[in-house]
């Protein structure tokens, strides 16, 4: 009897064709990354016991995991019953010198969905009724930001303009005239606080943290243009600060010097709202990690009755 495939040949598990980590289908397993996942234990036990947000940043070289542990969070916190949280995940898109946070916004709120954020927005206004736009202005600070959401609740045209404007893309004056809105949510402070009240519909609708993801923030660094710069850096100011109890925030940064990161990550401000205590740093495995490393991949992988069934034909 001749076998066939690697899965024959070393009695692999049946949903699994080679030995390889798969992003999101191994996200339950952190293998041998016993030290970062008592801390990211940490980090989300002290958020969900005290109804705050989750807020950290995993850092290192290439190759060392971070995908794969930020998947793995993302694991951790759908599947623990002591954490009520709904993450959103993203790999931050292509960024220019002059690139704006409006890029990681967009891709944000595409994320989420305009679909459940309208089902939690009408759970809101069911609540407040006439008081709704009110309600939203008194959060957001902004009459702009208001009539965007209550516009959401239309149908057709308003509807497709104001998920638009919400983006943050431009639309034209007559639109803009048309619906009472400024031309385009420019603000960093502003699509911060979009995001922050869309947390806020995601608890109060399904009682449950929203946690923003973003992976591969390294990109930031093509950003140059001085404005672009200062509107990532307010951004993240506005998310990580200890006052947004909305919306959570996770990145991932690529380099093992935190004085190396894109300066809107690096920024003092910025890593005194994070906390010390919140950035998760992922080494290269020594000899005896990677030995750890392997062993929890094989006993991941193989089936342990073929194995036995294998060892004992040959």
């Amino acid at each position: 009897y001749a076998m066939k495939n690697l899965k024959e040949w070393f009695g692999l598990s049946e949903n699994r064709d080679n030995f390889e980590i798969e992003t999101v289908d191994d996200r339950e397993y952190l293998f041998a990354r016993t030290e970062a996942d008592g801390k990211i234990s940490g980090i989300l036990d002290r958020a969900f016991q005290t109804n705050r947000t989750a807020k950290a940043v995993l850092f290192g070289d290439w190759g060392v995991g971070k995908t794969h542990t930020m998947r793995h969070l993302q694991y951790l916190i759908e599947n623990n019953n002591d954490y009520k949280g709904l993450t959103v995940f993203v790999e931050l898109p292509d960024i220019l010198k002059k690139s704006t946070f409006q890029v990681a916004h967009s891709a944000l709120l595409d994320a989420i969905g305009m679909q459940n954020i309208n089902g939690w927005l009408y759970n809101f206004q069911t609540k407040y009724q006439e008081k709704t736009k009110d309600e939203i202005q008194n959060f957001t600070q902004s009459s702009d930001i208001a009539t965007g959401f209550v516009s959401l609740l239309g149908s057709g045209a308003i509807q497709a303009l104001s998920w638009k404007w919400l983006r943050g893309e431009a639309i034209t004056s007559g639109d803009a005239t048309n619906f009472g809105l400024t031309t385009q949510l420019i603000q960093s402070n502003q699509m911060s606080m979009v995001l922050r009240f869309i947390g806020r519909l995601c608890r109060e609708a399904k009682k449950e943290a929203l946690i923003l993801m973003i992976d591969e923030c390294s990109n930031i660094r093509n950003v140059t243009d001085a404005d672009a710069v200062s509107h990532w850096k307010n951004a993240f100011k506005n998310l990580f600060d200890p006052d947004n109890k909305e919306a959570g925030l996770i990145i991932s940064v690529t380099d093992n010097d935190i004085d190396n990161f894109p300066e809107p990550i690096s920024d003092q401000q910025i890593r005194t709202r994070i906390g010390q205590g919140n950035f998760i740093m992922l080494n290269r495995f020594d000899r005896d990690e990677n030995k750890d490393f392997v062993k929890a991949v094989l006993s991941v992988a193989l089936d342990s009755t073929k194995v036995d069934a294998l060892i004992k034909q040959y």
